[in-house]
């Protein structure tokens, strides 16, 4: 009897090769397989946290989902007519959990066991199953919270789990706020579509088999779109995409040997670190530029990958990278800094003015309202932002500083200034070693000192075309200038307070118009 279930078990198990948390109640049951379901329902206030846990037991995998009844009555999310808002009164509601179990092993099929949570203003359900593991045996879960209609929002939300996939209906993004949300699984991706959340904590990872030669979940590891106060993504050998805004504080997001993808805009600042991989899409930071402070809007740190996109930030963009190409679009307001190792650096750059004519007159500093209002708490706009700190970064005499860095090893540099407001003075150094050419390009109408100086055998230039001198008058600034060598030359254009300064060891180039 014993090598009869061992060898059916085998057969259904090579039948059936779908991934043990892909499937949901809606499909077939595989040949071989059995399944049991319970429903259980929770009491729970809009004071209180909602839990899902898996304890011990190595076969806790499947499916959580989370969504919401129709407007009045029950059944599958819809989103149906907007609830009230809480208004800061609580809310007694009743969850319905529907679990559903399959497995080829009658064994394990009765060995599992559902623990309710009611502690206070907790509640919720703990899952345990058996240590024991027959030979080809399965066994996954698909497990649905199903809110009411009536519910407009959670304290919290939590889940610790191992291999479940985590899956939030949309029928969450309308009108439902979750003041706190803590996300932790392994091994399969999480889903979100939420546009009214406090603190966002997610955690997952693909956890690497030393005797096999891939990893469980190929895809994203988390995706989707989430607004809420603040973001933080920790990931390890996954891929990190969708659509993140943050209303109050920062964003973080990392990864290990996969990509980041996606929008990311931050209300104060914006970390992004990968490996081995690339790092592309739109970010924006809406921090406001301090006068004393260094601290860039965006930092970005990454190695052996690529950095490619389209980086906004009044308070400056900050890239630190290894052995990685750097090609983007920056709008800066304060700072910016590029720096790589054995590969090339291609920037557009504009430099955003504190008295830019585009910006709004109104300064956003009116803090966001709670997210338990069922509310959304719109992000300030990126030109807000700006005028909200354009007073203290502004230097004597009504204009601005900002610093450009940018630095490799081995590889082309090449930036070109898109725009340079005249109240803003600009101090640019720019340099490639062992081999790469460097090159800049200034608008038309920009004074200031420059120097440039490469390696003996190469030559530096200047093309100052006369009709590019001329600015927003209509007067011609003077060039003075110095060979010292053929390979370094230095002087001034008119009497602006810019400065340009390039270094390198091949050709080094610099351009006005």
């Amino acid at each position: 009897m014993g090598l009869s279930d061992m060898i059916a078990r085998a057969r259904s198990a090579s039948a059936n090769t779908r991934s043990s948390s892909g499937w949901s109640p809606a499909d077939s049951l595989p040949s071989g397989f059995q399944s049991t379901s319970g429903t259980y329902s929770l009491p729970l206030s809009s004071f209180s946290s909602l839990e899902f846990a898996t304890d011990k037991g190595q076969w806790s995998k499947g499916t959580v989902l989370f969504t919401r009844e129709q407007s009045g009555g029950s059944g599958l999310p819809s989103y149906g007519a907007p609830p009230p808002a809480l208004d800061g009164k609580e809310q007694i509601s009743e969850i319905k959990v529907q679990v559903e179990a399959r497995s080829n092993s009658e064994a394990l099929l009765n060995g599992w066991k559902v623990t309710v949570l009611d502690e206070g203003y907790v509640a919720g359900l703990k899952l345990e199953t058996t240590d024991s593991s027959p030979l080809a045996a399965a066994l996954s879960f698909h497990v649905t919270f199903i809110l009411p209609a009536s519910l407009t929002g959670l304290n919290g939300l939590r889940v610790n789990s191992n291999g479940f996939r985590l899956l939030f209906d949309s029928s969450l993004a309308s009108n439902f706020a979750i003041a706190s949300l803590s996300l932790r699984t392994t091994d399969a991706p999480i889903r979100l579509s939420l546009t009214n959340a406090g603190d966002v904590r997610i955690s997952n990872e693909n956890i690497l088999d030393p005797d096999k030669g891939g990893i469980k979940c190929p895809g994203d590891l988390v995706s989707g779109s989430v607004q809420a106060e603040s973001i933080s993504l920790e990931v390890q050998n996954g891929s990190i995409s969708g659509n993140y805004t943050s209303t109050v504080g920062p964003i973080s997001a990392a990864t290990t040997n996969f990509p980041i993808t996606g929008s990311f805009t931050a209300r104060t600042t914006l970390h992004l670190s990968t490996s081995n991989s690339t790092l592309a899409g739109e970010f924006t930071s809406l921090a406001p530029p301090s006068a004393t402070s260094s601290v860039a809007g965006i930092t970005v740190e990454t190695a052996q990958g690529k950095v490619e996109g389209t980086f906004h930030a009044p308070s400056g963009v900050r890239v630190t990278s290894q052995n990685c190409p750097i090609v983007g679009s920056f709008t800066v307001g304060a700072l910016l800094v590029l720096k790589t190792t054995h590969f090339k650096i291609e920037g557009k750059i504009r430099l955003l003015s504190p008295s830019s004519a585009l910006l709004p007159d109104t300064v956003v500093g009116s803090p966001s309202p709670s997210v338990l209002s069922a509310g959304s708490a719109e992000p300030p706009s990126f030109q807000e932002a700006l005028r909200q700190g354009a007073s203290s970064s502004t230097a004597a005499g009504g204009t601005s500083r900002a610093q450009v860095l940018a630095e490799t090893t081995e590889g082309a540099l090449f930036l070109e200034f898109e725009d340079h407001p005249a109240d803003v003075v600009v101090a640019l150094e720019a340099s490639s070693t062992r081999g790469g050419k460097v090159g800049v390009k200034h608008p038309a109408g920009w004074e200031g000192s420059f120097t440039a100086s490469t390696g003996l055998m190469n030559s530096a230039s200047l093309d100052f075309p006369p009709s590019s001198l001329t600015g927003a008058s209509s007067i011609t600034p003077e060039v003075n200038y110095t060979v010292k060598k053929r390979s370094e030359i230095a002087g001034t254009v008119g009497n602006g307070g810019n400065s340009t300064k390039l270094s390198g060891t091949n050709s080094v180039d610099i351009v006005v118009g």
